[in-house]
């Protein structure tokens, strides 16, 4: 290796780093444009949607969510946060749920008109995104994943010392 070709792969790497920058800024941007219109279309607020995000994530990953958990997650005090559980609980998004024999344990599930309205309004997109997917290999896709889990990991982890 010639060492112009060493400065070479440093500025190729560096521009690219910048660029992964601005897309990721983009799709945040173009991510919170999606899901603000789907919460106008739904009559969500910005906590409310943000609220109906983390269930559903939760949900998704296997866990279960408590109302003081989505509280921390959302940044709201108790009482907001039961109002926000509320509203979601009445238009059907999210189903309160006991646990086992401890009546006082409630966590929260994604309902089933939530899975209906993000359907409806989300298959679109994932029907695009599927066929994008489509022009990477299997192990671009492994390395994209691998990329924006990381990313979604430290990110979280910004949001935590913020916190």
């Amino acid at each position: 290796m010639r060492v112009g070709d060493a400065t070479s792969q440093e500025d190729a790497r560096e521009h690219l780093l910048s660029a992964l920058t601005v897309d990721q800024q983009l799709l945040f941007s173009e991510s919170r444009r999606v899901a603000h219109s789907f919460a106008r279309q739904h009559a969500l607020s910005e906590r409310e949607f943000d609220a109906l995000m983390v269930v559903m994530i939760a949900e998704i990953g296997g866990e279960a969510i408590t109302p003081t958990a989505l509280a921390r997650r959302i940044r709201l005090s108790p009482p907001a946060t039961t109002n926000v559980i509320n509203k979601l609980v009445a238009a059907g998004h999210v189903i309160r749920q006991r646990e086992g024999g401890d009546l006082r344990r409630v966590t929260l599930r994604y309902g089933a008109r939530a899975r209906e309205v993000a359907e409806d309004f989300f298959a679109p997109l994932s029907r695009m995104a599927d066929a994008h997917a489509q022009d990477f290999s299997l192990e671009e896709l492994q390395t994209v994943h691998r990329y924006l889990s990381g990313m979604a990991t430290l990110m979280g982890a910004q949001a935590d010392r913020g916190e």
